[in-house]
Order: structure tokens, then sequence, then C-alpha cells
């Protein structure tokens, strides 16, 4: 299963790097993230309405630990 890094910053840092990028003034690391959200209750609420179970089981690990600065998770743990 591919790895997904998912990005957590303000809606203004989002912006600004999209526009950064549109304008080429930065070219995004192939291990950066490509899924952004603005908060990690955004995060989690994304997962919870998903149909999947993995979704779900995210959502319920995200609101667990929330407050670490990454999350690492196996699907084992969903």
């Amino acid at each position: 299963m591919k790895k997904k890094i998912i990005g957590i910053a303000s809606q203004e840092a989002i912006r600004a790097r999209a526009r950064a990028i549109a304008r080429g003034e930065r070219k995004p690391a192939a291990d950066e993230p490509k899924i952004w959200f603005t908060s990690m209750q955004s995060l989690a609420d994304a997962c919870e309405s998903a149909d999947s179970r993995e979704d779900r089981g995210l959502a319920r690990l995200v609101r667990q630990r929330g407050r670490e600065r990454r999350i690492k998770v196996t699907l084992d743990e969903l």
C-alpha cells in the first residue's frame, strides 16, 4: 500500500504555498504532502464522512491522538 502524507496548515499558509507553486517560485519535494487540511478536526471530519472502514478508523485515531505532532498509522490499527 502506498503511503499517503497529509499536511496540516492554516488556510493562509496553504494558499500562499499554492500561489508560490503556481508562480514557479517553489517546487514541491516528492515527500511533501499533496493533501492539506486546516486542522486535525477537519481531517477527522473528512475521514468520518467517508464510506470505508479504514477512513472511519483513521478518524477515530486522529481524534484519540490529535495532539501529537506526527501520527503514523498502520492498517492493523484501523
